[in-house]
This record gives C-alpha cells, structure tokens and sequence, in this order.
C-alpha cells in the first residue's frame, strides 16, 4: 500500500530590507553646532586656567626669590616678611578701575620730586580691582631701593574711534641708598603696561618712548614723538618717532631730522633746524613744519601703516 503524500511544509516569505531613512539636514547641523559650542567652551576654560596658572607661576617665583633671600642673612635688604600683602598705594584711574600697590614686607619712605612717595622691599604686586574681581597685573620681589618699582601713575586715555586705555607707570626709579633720593635725573616717561578697558586685557610694555609727549590717533594705538635731544652740552637733529602701543613698537617717520625747539645749537654752537606743529592730519597720515637753520619753512607729510 502506498506511503501517503508529506505535506509540504509552510515557508515564510522572504521580505526586503526595510530602506534606512537618511538624518535630517537640520539634524547634522545642530549636531555640529552642538561640538563647536562644547568645544569653545573648552577652548575658554583652558584659557581661563593658562593665565590663572601663569599669574600663580610669577607669585611663586617671586615667593621663591622672597625666600631664597630671607635664608641669606647676608643679602642686601633682607626683610622679616608678614603673612599677608597690604595695600600701600592706589590710584583710581576712572569709575571702576582701581589701581592698588600691595607689599608683603618692609615698606619705605623715598622722596620723588620732592614729593614724599612709598616703595614695597619684599614681595610687591600692582592689582587691578573692579566691581567684578581683582587681577594682578605685575609681581615681583625687590631686594633694595634701586630696584623697587614705584607706583607713579594710571593715566585714563579716551580716544575718538577706540577704546579708552590706562597707560600705567609702575617702574623701578633708581633711588639712591643713601638718602633714597628716587627719580633725580631719569627720563620724562616710564610707562610699563597699557590696560585695554574695552577687551580687559592688560600688556607690559618694555619699548614706550622715555622722553617726549605723545602725540596719539584717534584710535588710540599710535602717537607721534617730537625728538628730545637737547641737553646741556647742545642739541642733536634727529627724525620724527611714532610708537605702536599694541606691539610696542617704536620706529623713526622722517629721513629729515631737525631739533626739539627753536634757536637748538649744537655743541660746538651752529644752529639747528627744528620742527614745529606736529600732528595727525588724518587717518594713518601725520604732517609737521621743519624750519632750517635759515629760518625757511617746509611742510612734511608722511603715513603710518596701521
């Protein structure tokens, strides 16, 4: 008899791949937005760290150097040095920017130009306070007189078309040992930081020009310089200067040179051309009188590259 038929077994139809929907553009967009931001705000705490540690790293040299003097009994102005800083001068340059000059050590008397003035032996800083903090802007540790900074001014400088700086003098004067006579023969200028109070951002400056009156543009970031040659022995001819304040720069204008100011003789008595009426004349462009020795005048004009 027959094997009766198998039944044929039951076999699930095969379907296809279900298609993958592609991500949205807006989806990769906001992806990417999302990393840029994560990463910007990395980027900013970094920085924020980098200069907190380079601000430290200074107060610890100087610390260091604190110390490595005190261990000295023999060092020149070796000072006993207190647990905290104390604020011995401060100067507010405008509403909201406080210039303070802090010691932690001995504190002394000099005499500038006959003006009774105070001066850190130990570990000094210059500190900016304003309604948000506190920044440190220089520190150090000054052994003796000569090398002690004095703080001898923030200068509040408003410009036309650019944001208003500090130009700040914080400058060992030289005093002299024996009777502290601080300041006596040196340079009209001693400018050493510039203080942007648009960005907050504060620059030493090592090049600004020690004689002369600035003449600045309009947005700040140049001045003009008469030549100062003159001095008991006569006078020089020399270019006109401009200094760049954001690279601190100097350099000379003029192939001309003249003198500081009417009548200049130079040492051995002949007389000098000199310059007059130095200023801007327009954006990056300056112009000044130069009047030989003749006493014939000439007009130069010249640019300052931006």
């Amino acid at each position: 008899m027959a094997n009766p038929a198998m039944p044929t077994p039951l076999v699930a139809p095969v379907m296809p791949p279900k298609a993958r929907r592609a991500t949205p553009l807006w989806a990769i967009i906001g992806i990417v937005v999302l990393i840029a931001a994560v990463g910007g705000l990395g980027y900013m705490w970094w920085n924020a760290e980098q200069r907190a540690s380079s601000a430290a790293h200074d107060l610890s040299v100087a610390q260091q150097r604190a110390n490595n003097a005190v261990a000295n009994t023999n060092a020149p102005g070796v000072v006993a040095l207190p647990a905290d800083f104390r604020t011995i001068m401060s100067i507010t340059a405008t509403e909201g920017l406080t210039f303070e000059y802090r010691c932690r050590g001995d504190v002394r008397q000099g005499n500038m130009e006959n003006a009774d003035t105070s001066y850190c032996i130990g570990i000094y800083k210059l500190v900016l306070v304003t309604p948000l903090g506190e920044q440190t802007l220089e520190t150090g540790y000054a052994e003796i007189p000569a090398t002690a900074p004095y703080w001898m001014g923030a200068e509040f400088k408003s410009f036309a078309r650019g944001p208003a700086r500090v130009i700040i003098s914080f400058a060992a004067a030289g005093c002299r040992l024996e009777d502290d006579l601080c300041g006596a023969g040196g340079p009209d200028n001693l400018v050493t930081g510039n203080y942007n109070t648009e960005s907050g951002a504060y620059m030493p400056l090592r090049n600004f020009p020690t004689n002369g009156t600035p003449i600045w543009s309009a947005q700040g970031t140049q001045a003009l310089f008469l030549p100062h040659t003159c001095g008991g022995a006569g006078c020089m001819a020399a270019p006109i200067r401009v200094y760049n304040i954001e690279t601190d720069i100097e350099r000379n204008l003029t192939t001309e040179i003249a003198a500081e100011a009417p009548n200049a003789e130079d040492a051995g008595g002949a007389k000098l051309p000199y310059w007059k009426n130095l200023h801007w004349s327009g954006p990056g462009e300056f112009e000044v009188t130069l009047v030989g020795a003749d006493g014939r005048e000439r007009t130069v004009v010249g640019g300052v590259a931006y």
